[in-house]
């Protein structure tokens, strides 16, 4: 199950969907993609400079930096995430 968490201070995402094997599982991917494009519009959108961590079935943001645009990014990323969880409540979990 991939666990996404925001405290006031970060946004963590961690685990791996187990929706189908690897290379076929389109949930990890739909996560993938998301936490690909939360970082990468951070940058050109926001123009601020992301703080992170990224390893295979981890990505941590700071959010402690990060100004007003930044965190609506944020913000519709967790709408995407818990769309996700909506779909798929067996293999992605928002806290």
């Amino acid at each position: 199950m991939i666990t996404v968490t925001k405290t006031p201070g970060k946004l963590t995402v961690s685990g791996h969907a187990g929706y189908a094997e690897r290379g076929k599982d389109i949930v990890c991917e739909a996560v993938t993609s998301q936490v690909q494009t939360l970082t990468e519009s951070i940058g050109q959108l926001a123009h601020e400079k992301p703080v992170f961590s990224l390893s295979s079935g981890f990505y941590e943001l700071d959010l402690e930096e990060l100004g007003d645009k930044s965190l609506f990014l944020v913000s519709a990323f967790m709408v995407g995430m818990r769309l996700l969880q909506d779909g798929y409540p067996e293999h992605v979990k928002v806290i």
